[in-house]
């Protein structure tokens, strides 16, 4: 199901510089702890509520072949024209072959456009929602994620904001293996008091090396645990 989501999410990165901003050294945080975009990057954010919409649909990669057949039936995903179609539009979706007829994956995308048109209207943008938000506290933003939105808790919402450039921390097997291997009690990731146990650990590390919290969770994910070469993880993401 991760496997399923890192790739569904991989594709809606709606520009080369939402993924440029996760990688650049210069971003820098601000007094409160936040991200400063460039203006570049602040373009490409503008667009996260398509990559909220998309998210919430967790496509196979199969599904993800076909998927200008899903942009056109869904109207190109423009949230405020899928919160204008009556009942009969989303009935006669669950029959459209362009896509998945599954009922809770179109509701979801129903739910993300009413979400994200909620968030833009309250914060001036969807992109303006998540650039502005402590980097520190991703647990915060995860919980928004997962009560507003449809199908963005848990890990989908890690790899949403992971894949979308956001600085986020992603807690795979690997990397709570590190956690614990430093001496931090958790149990499998999951509940808010790990959560708030494994932001405090990386906001410390952060802190310490400079580094942005995706960099120290990547970090932690190839510190510890099996490591393969790149063909190998070729042919796994393969099959």
């Amino acid at each position: 199901m991760i496997k399923k989501v890192v790739i569904g999410t991989a594709a809606l990165m709606l520009a080369a510089s939402a993924y440029a901003y996760a990688q650049q050294p210069s971003g820098g945080r601000d007094g409160a702890g936040r991200f400063q975009l460039r203006a570049e990057d602040r373009a490409a954010f503008l667009d996260a509520r398509l990559a909220a919409l998309h998210a919430g649909l967790k496509l196979t990669p199969d599904q993800e072949k076909s998927w200008p057949g899903f942009e056109e039936a869904f109207l190109e995903f423009n949230p405020k024209r899928l919160l204008f179609q009556p009942a009969e539009f989303w009935e006669k979706l669950a029959n459209d072959k362009r896509i998945v007829r599954h009922a809770g994956k179109i509701k979801a995308v129903r739910d993300n456009a009413k979400f994200v048109t909620e968030i833009a209207h309250e914060h001036g943008s969807f992109g303006k929602f998540l650039s502005r938000w402590p980097a520190d506290d991703q647990v915060g933003l995860m919980e928004v994620l997962g009560k507003r939105g449809a199908r963005l808790g848990g890990f989908s919402g890690q790899y949403f904001l992971r894949f979308l450039g956001w600085d986020a921390f992603v807690l795979q097997n690997d990397v709570l293996m590190c956690l614990r291997d430093s001496g931090v009690e958790i149990g499998a990731g999951t509940s808010k008091k790990d959560l708030l146990a494994v932001q405090a650990q990386l906001n410390a590390w952060a802190g310490e090396s400079g580094l942005p919290i995706a960099h120290v969770s990547r970090i932690c994910a190839l510190s510890i645990g099996e490591n393969h070469a790149v063909a190998r993880l070729k042919e796994i993401m393969q099959t």
